[in-house]
């Protein structure tokens, strides 16, 4: 029941959430098919069931409540959290994710629009294939500039122009820039708070804000240093650890989707991760702990070549 709960109000917070549940409630069903010997299936599924039924009943009563308001089947937040009727720049959207990677971007760019002015100095070369196009995306943009407000006219002009685009580059746009948004929601440093420019690496516009920006990229990076490494030696890989990892590759699954990169989606995963790695700093106190780290596949391998 608490279980149950707890998902509960994890997927009314965030819709995303979700994921938990489908990471957790299996865990639940493997423990209890496991751990409950010759005893019956309420028995063994009962606290799966439980906790599902707990959910379900929670997301459908909010479900009624949006039917009767909004005359629609909608029980969690729709993807582009807009309300019923309202319209979403979908093709906006689509010609982004052709060249959108970095956090910048989605400051100047994907949050500015449909609201403020946006530039073309503030798109990279990559949303160009040629000076055609530079020539055409500057053509949509003053178009949108004059009432700083999405059009349909307008969008049908980012939906065309997106087509080119994934025409010409259907690997990076399907592959490619989805793995960099990831990259990047994962390795930037979480400077987000601090006064820290969106180029965090210029390191010749702000010395000291850089040098900040790179402390907390390298302790973001140990982190998951530390954890990955924890995680490939760990032995007791049972379910509760299994579910978490899972619930990390689920969500790595669905950032894939995203239109653009926001750092502050990947928090999720990191009790995860700094659990993993508070194991593996605790682990340096056991006897023998550096001959089995990562190094010593490279040691040995180093030392089978030079045998060889």
């Amino acid at each position: 029941g608490a279980i149950g709960l707890g998902l509960t109000w994890a997927v009314l917070l965030r819709p995303d959430q979700g994921l938990l549940a489908a990471a957790v409630v299996p865990a639940m069903v493997w423990v209890g098919w496991r751990l409950a010997g010759s005893a019956g299936w309420g028995y063994r599924l009962g606290p799966a069931v439980v906790a599902s039924g707990i959910m379900a009943g929670a997301l459908g009563l909010w479900g009624v409540r949006n039917w009767r308001v909004f005359h629609v089947v909608q029980p969690l937040a729709p993807h582009d959290a807009n309300d019923p009727g309202e319209e979403v720049a979908h093709g906006f959207m689509r010609w982004y994710r052709t060249w959108g990677v970095g956090f910048p971007s989605t400051v100047r760019v994907y949050w500015t629009y449909d609201g403020s002015m946006v530039w073309m100095e503030d798109l990279p070369a990559r949303a160009f294939d040629g000076p055609w196009q530079r020539a055409e995306t500057k053509t949509i943009l003053e178009r949108y500039n004059e009432e700083q407000a999405s059009t349909p006219a307008v969008d049908a002009a980012w939906a065309r122009l997106a087509e080119e685009r994934v025409r010409a580059h259907p690997v990076m746009y399907y592959v490619g820039l989805p793995v960099a948004r990831e990259l990047n929601m994962w390795f930037r440093p979480r400077v987000e708070l601090l006064k820290v420019p969106l180029e965090w690496w210029r390191v010749r516009v702000r010395p000291r804000a850089a040098m900040v920006a790179f402390v907390f990229a390298a302790v973001n990076g140990v982190y998951l240093l530390l954890g990955l490494e924890e995680w490939k030696r760990w032995r007791r890989r049972d379910a509760l650890v299994w579910s978490m990892v899972g619930f990390c590759v689920l969500r790595c699954a669905l950032l894939l989707t995203l239109d653009n990169s926001e750092p502050r989606y990947t928090l999720e995963c990191f009790p995860v991760v700094i659990l993993f790695a508070g194991m593996a700093v605790g682990g340096w106190t056991r006897p023998g702990w550096w001959r089995s780290g990562w190094w010593r596949s490279g040691r040995e391998a180093g030392s089978s070549l030079r045998a060889e």
